[in-house]
């Protein structure tokens, strides 16, 4: 009686055991397929910052550019012209701040006098700050390296303050984005490798999880996952996407 009732208990411990450790293992060849999308890490569209002609247009789309090689330049004769003027106002300012400087000491002129000398020339130093700031803007620079994707504008073309001008993407840097189910937390972790398989390209490329979202979305209990493609692969744009597929063992 005894020895039977010990070799049941044995059998139902030993089926509990197979059935806590079923619900931890994850069938991945029971995984829903993930659309993951290409995108660039960088991407921006180059806006012009006031009024003016264009003067020199140095790109076309799909022209490849290096960091800080002019993409584009305006006309600032004005600018200049202005910039000559303040200049020059700023010397009389500062002679006249000085002359007033060794006559306030002679008590040949006010404290008060002295002061307004101070206060112009101030103004003309700020006036020159102000128009070197505008011609800094006369030319646009490539804030990082990467394609053309679309131009907006053509050379002569007036513009106003913020019209886009070029829209540029860093191709050599790309990101894959994806939504996961917020229960497989359990085991995906940052650093993890995965494939991702392009339909543009009809070929997979290696990836690793760089960055897990900060949110899960309610509704949908899924959570954003980025990506990088382990590699440098020229032949990649960013929007093409495919699916993400995972390595096949389990996860405990």
């Amino acid at each position: 009686m005894n020895s039977r009732f010990i070799f049941c208990l044995l059998i139902l411990f030993s089926v509990q055991t197979t059935v806590v450790y079923a619900e931890d293992v994850v069938d991945f060849s029971q995984m829903p397929e993930l659309r993951a999308l290409l995108k660039a890490k960088h991407s921006t569209v180059l806006s012009s910052e006031f009024a003016s002609k264009i003067t020199q247009l140095s790109v076309e789309e799909g022209d490849r550019f290096k960091k800080g090689q002019l993409l584009l330049a305006f006309n600032c004769a004005e600018q200049q012209a202005q910039l000559k003027k303040v200049k020059a106002v700023a010397q009389a300012a500062k002679k006249t701040y000085q002359v007033n400087g060794r006559l306030v000491k002679l008590n040949s002129i006010s404290q008060l006098e002295y002061e307004l000398a101070a206060a112009e020339l101030a103004k003309a130093r700020a006036d020159i700050q102000y128009i070197s700031a505008i011609l800094k803007k006369c030319r646009i620079n490539a804030p990082f390296s990467g394609r053309v994707a679309e131009r907006l504008v053509n050379r002569y073309q007036y513009v106003k303050a913020g019209d886009p001008l070029l829209d540029i993407v860093d191709d050599q840097q790309l990101e894959v984005t994806l939504l996961i189910p917020s229960s497989w937390l359990k085991w995906v972790k940052a650093d993890m490798p995965f494939s991702v398989f392009l339909e543009e390209k009809n070929r997979e490329y290696p990836a690793v999880i760089k960055k897990i979202g900060a949110r899960i979305d309610a509704v949908s209990q899924s959570i954003k996952i980025i990506a990088i493609i382990d590699g440098e692969f020229n032949d990649l744009l960013p929007g093409m996407s495919g699916t993400a597929r995972f390595p096949r063992h389990s996860a405990q």
